[in-house]
């Protein structure tokens, strides 16, 4: 038995010498996981070890005696070990999702020892399996979610699941942007975090209004913050400046809002990991072979659907969410963010997870705070 590196508690793991271990650790910090990454990466590269019959150590000694002899890269080994782990994996009925993440971090193994892995075809497209189809997250499964998740995935979770943003650009959202946000929304200049943390009695009855461009497809647009969100992404930047964890202190706020624990912005990899985590902690459950349907396209899905079942506006639904739309109603909402915003605010009851009363910073909203 042996124990990796963890910032916060030991991992325990079976079956590996002295010399696995080593790789593992180097893999660990020269990835810099977190706790909750390494947890499931170490189960996918065990599941990998078994299917091929070797231990870390022994394919990476395989890996560099294979480089040495410069073999073509589609004539190694571990060429054949992806393939076939790809392929036990569509037998085990396993969702592409999840087929991709095992590869994912397979691959993040072997690339942390400077190993050149051939490219891996993975699936991209729509949703394949039929137990994927029409399973929605629903307010009551939201509210599971963040009641076992911490600060920071519950900010990530009301954000996306309120404003229709999607995972990327919540993780592009910058400090700046949402603090020239709050401070348009109540009138008042902020340009630090400690004025920040100063007007959130105002923040808590007003609705921001955020300029996001989708870099996906570069496209502009606009969508709002209600106060339930801006008071779950105040609750986690107040840990970043009084927490324990020095590493993730703000120091430029032109830098990402959401960060990892070593202070680096947030990545895909890391919500993905964290969201199918929480889902699992909060008893949430899918099908064998079905992606969890609490991930984090969920949430966006989740907006779309809600605004569209209950006012049935689908335009305004898309334009919220960074779907292109007719440039005649894009133009629109541009030229009259107001009327964007009170149609939003029919919508709003039906998104909130708190099941909040509008009407207090309704009429906050209809005075401007003047």
């Amino acid at each position: 038995m042996v124990i990796l590196i963890s910032n916060n508690h030991p991992i325990i793991c079976m079956n590996f010498t002295e010399d696995d271990q080593k790789r593992i650790d180097l893999w660990v910090l020269r990835k810099d996981l977190e706790d909750s990454t390494i947890e499931y990466y170490i189960e996918f590269l065990k599941y990998y070890c078994n299917l091929v019959g070797l231990t870390p150590d022994e394919l990476i000694k395989e890996a560099d005696l294979e480089e040495e002899k410069s073999i073509k890269l589609r004539d190694r080994k571990l060429n054949f070990y992806f393939l076939k782990m790809k392929k036990q994996l569509k037998n085990e009925n396993k969702a592409e999702g999840t087929i991709n993440l095992y590869i994912y971090s397979v691959k993040s193994f072997y690339d942390s020892m400077d190993i050149q892995v051939p490219p891996i075809k993975i699936s991209r497209g729509d949703i394949a399996l039929e137990e994927n189809y029409g399973k929605l997250i629903t307010r009551k499964d939201l509210s599971r979610l963040v009641s076992v998740a911490a600060p920071r995935e519950t900010a990530l979770i009301y954000l996306m699941a309120l404003s229709g943003m999607a995972q990327a650009e919540a993780r592009n959202l910058t400090i700046r942007k949402f603090m020239d946000a709050a401070g348009e929304a109540i009138k008042k200049e902020i340009k630090t975090i400690d004025d920040l943390f100063q007007y959130q009695h105002l923040l808590r009855k007003v609705i921001l209004t955020v300029h996001i461009t989708r870099k996906k497809v570069n496209y502009r647009y606009i969508t709002f913050i209600p106060p339930e969100v801006t008071r779950k992404i105040l609750d986690y930047l107040k840990e970043r400046v009084k927490g324990c964890n020095q590493k993730i202190r703000i120091n430029d706020y032109d830098s990402a809002l959401f960060v990892k624990n070593n202070g680096e912005p947030i990545d895909r990899d890391v919500i993905v990991t964290n969201f199918r985590r929480i889902g699992l902690k909060a008893g949430l459950k899918k099908k064998e072979g079905a992606y969890s349907y609490w991930r984090a396209h969920a949430m966006r899905k989740y907006f779309i659907s809600t605004i569209m079942n209950n006012i049935g506006d689908k335009t305004l639904a898309d334009f919220l969410a960074g779907h292109k739309i007719s440039d005649v109603d894009r133009a629109y909402w541009y030229m009259d963010p107001e009327s964007l915003k009170k149609r939003y605010m029919e919508a709003l009851p039906y998104l909130s997870i708190d099941k909040i009363d509008i009407s207090e910073f309704n009429r906050e909203n209809d005075h401007n705070l003047d």
